[in-house]
């Protein structure tokens, strides 16, 4: 999750295209890992256990892009550094996943359909913020059972 400011202005973006193209509304995060299988309370605890040994880091936002894909519909790419790819093969090996992805980091603008025009003129406008760089200081389990409006944070968790 980004901090401060950066999440102020990329929240406050993701509700302007959601009010102009109603799209769902989320807060702005990066996916570590998705859809993992598991009893709550041990995802929590294990969660909690390996981020008691992670200090906070650094993203840096670097190019935007768009997909056809519901949840990357628009999105900015994330610079894949040496402690978000450690960080990421950590999770994994700490969990079961339900569908196995490649990791290609990046952090959602729009979830939904819209035509390429439109992608492409936002993209265009968007293109100004980049690079963007934010500390991320807390790490949230999400629970994304259901419709984007039904998610809802199970734990944040601090980092060092």
């Amino acid at each position: 999750m980004p901090a401060g400011k950066a999440y102020d202005k990329l929240s406050s973006v993701i509700l302007e295209l959601a009010q102009q193209y109603n799209t769902p509304v989320f807060e702005p995060h990066v996916t570590l890992i998705g859809e993992i299988e598991g009893e709550r309370e041990i995802i929590i605890s294990k969660t909690e256990k390996l981020l008691k040994k992670t200090s906070a880091m650094k993203i840096e936002l670097i190019d935007i892009n768009y997909t056809e894909d519901y949840f990357r519909t628009l999105f900015f790419k994330v610079r894949k550094t040496s402690n978000l790819l450690l960080l990421h093969k950590k999770v994994s090996k700490l969990f079961i996943i339900r569908k196995i992805k490649k990791f290609n980091p990046h952090l959602s603008l729009m979830y939904g359909y819209i035509q390429k025009k439109d992608k492409i003129k936002i993209a265009n406008v968007l293109a100004k913020f980049l690079p963007m760089e934010f500390d991320v200081k807390r790490i949230k389990l999400y629970s994304i059972e259901g419709n984007v409006k039904d998610w809802y944070t199970v734990k944040s968790f601090k980092l060092h």
